[in-house]
């Protein structure tokens, strides 16, 4: 997630957040009536233009999106390595022809070419609203003693390519060209993007106004998804609760303007813009799907530790008005081995004195970033970790970059959302979320000391799912997320209401 700063430490003992209210109640789910409805059916052999879910991993753009230089050789799988895409099973998806196709999956971030990319490059593929922080590249060469130029690199501003990055996650062109060894592909490679900028050139669009303006853009423009991999630095949740609990007389819209007021760049922040902002984003999730990155400071990091999400990705928990109805936050846990998630072991990560990582040995499975916290129960996985993606076009050439983090964990998730969404075009954007949540991937969870304390999300209509503290829902799984969820069952009675279940391999008809 990138990271913003804040100028000053606030009285209040709560520092670079963005904070509302907090303890607000939610009403309860009703139950859905989605579940009903007749999903996705996979059949058996079908395929998108002749090319299978395991045909994908042959082709170098699915593979060099892994940036993890270890698990290939040549851009083929070679040992203990489980492709980022493979295990959201997001190549099923491709081979039963759900490639976004239709959709627009919006990005709110910063450092973009505009679309000048080969991962971005095509008719009507991007939308952009506002100005735009474009990416700069540097050029370092070595002289000779006569002052020669000899040798020379290219050298990333990783932050003025972020947004880049992000957007070619979510939906990078895919070509089917060998031309380039690391042309990489997004999750939903053929929708289309809307993008805008949170920073902008001389930090212009550090504002509210801004900010809700650019969220209702991508809302007028059909975006069925907002990803948001930023946030601002500081505490959690729960560390803002605190705040909250030891200042009863403190106004929540103060506290939040106290500190956007204090953050760099943003200036003249009133309450009108804050119920603006408020305001955009419960619209949006009447169309679309917010998805937000959790940030990348977990509980055992060297510079900050956070033991909840923080609290970009939980505002909802803060504020009383925000709903989160079409709400999706994003850890980061890191994947190692070739195994089943099932079989996979929870581990722990620790850091040496010059604060390089080391995971516990025979594991597979590390959390990486903030835990889900209070947002668990909207809360799914995705693993961040050595993911590569467009970085700048400079020189007549296009340049990657591969990086760690959850803000390359949510554009999977954003990417997820674009396919399932052309999967079920009548589902609304809450169902959307449900059923991505619903069908996620726990089957690592092994008790509440490696998992963090759980619960249960009950969706109506029998189905019910267990979630974490620490990793939410779990991996997002988008070929479940197709078929049918819950138990598939015959109702025998005289009416809906006044009927036994009884299970549908346990049942037959007789004429």
């Amino acid at each position: 997630m990138k990271v913003l700063n804040s100028k000053i430490i606030l009285t209040v003992s709560l520092g670079s957040l963005l904070v509302a209210c907090g303890g607000a109640s939610k009403p309860e789910k009703p139950a859905l009536p989605f579940i009903k409805e007749t999903a996705f059916v996979i059949k058996e052999g079908k395929k998108d233009d002749n090319i299978t879910a395991e045909d994908w991993f042959e082709k170098k753009e699915i593979l060099v999106v892994d940036g993890n230089e270890s698990c290939f050789s040549n851009g083929y799988n070679t040992k203990d390595c489980t492709h980022p895409f493979e295990l959201l099973n997001i190549h099923k998806a491709y081979g039963y022809g759900l490639s976004g196709k239709g959709q627009v999956i919006a990005i709110m971030d910063t450092g973009f070419t505009d679309g000048v990319h080969k991962e971005f490059d095509s008719n009507e593929k991007v939308i952009t609203y506002g100005d735009l922080l474009t990416t700069t590249t540097r050029k370092e060469c070595e002289k000779d003693h006569e002052g020669d130029d000899i040798t020379c690199k290219y050298e990333y501003f990783v932050d003025e390519s972020h947004g880049n990055q992000v957007a070619s996650i979510a939906a990078g062109n895919f070509t089917g060209s060998d031309d380039n060894i690391w042309d990489t592909m997004g999750v939903a490679y053929n929708a289309n993007l809307h993008i805008s900028d949170f920073a902008g050139p001389n930090d212009k669009n550090w504002h509210l106004n801004h900010w809700s303006a650019a969220i209702d853009d991508a809302a007028k423009n059909g975006a069925i998804v907002i990803n948001n991999s930023w946030g601002l630095n500081g505490h959690s949740v729960s560390d803002a609760q605190k705040v909250l609990a030891n200042n009863p007389d403190l106004s929540i819209n103060d506290l939040a303007l106290d500190i956007l007021s204090n953050t760099y760049g943003m200036v003249d922040i009133d309450e009108e813009d804050l119920n603006n902002y408020i305001d955009s984003l419960n619209n949006f999730q009447k169309q679309g799907v917010i998805v937000w990155a959790i940030s990348n400071y977990g509980p055992n990091h060297p510079k900050l530790q956070l033991h909840d999400a923080n609290l970009t990705a939980g505002m909802t928990e803060l504020f009383a008005n925000l709903n989160n109805d079409a709400w999706i936050t994003v850890a980061n846990a890191e994947f190692k081995g070739n195994q089943s998630i099932a079989d996979s072991k929870v581990g722990t990560i620790t850091y040496d004195d010059n604060g390089n990582i080391i995971f516990s040995k025979d594991d597979n499975i590390f959390l990486m970033s903030a835990p889900c916290g209070q947002t668990a129960s909207y809360c799914l996985l995705a693993d961040g970790t050595d993911i590569r993606g467009a970085a700048s076009h400079f020189d007549n050439q296009d340049w990657y970059l591969s990086s760690t983090g959850t803000s390359f964990a949510a554009p999977q998730i954003s990417g997820s959302v674009a396919q399932l969404a052309q999967a079920f075009p009548n589902h609304t954007p809450a169902q959307l979320v449900d059923r991505l949540l619903a069908s996620a991937n726990n089957s690592f969870f092994t008790d509440e000391k490696t998992d963090g304390k759980y619960g249960i999300e009950d969706f109506g209509n029998g189905v019910k799912h267990k979630y974490s503290d620490y990793f939410g829902h779990g991996y997002l799984d988008i070929y479940a997320a197709l078929n049918p969820l819950g138990n598939k069952d015959v109702l025998l009675g005289e009416s809906i209401d006044n009927s036994v279940r009884i299970n549908l391999e346990d049942s037959y008809i007789v004429t």
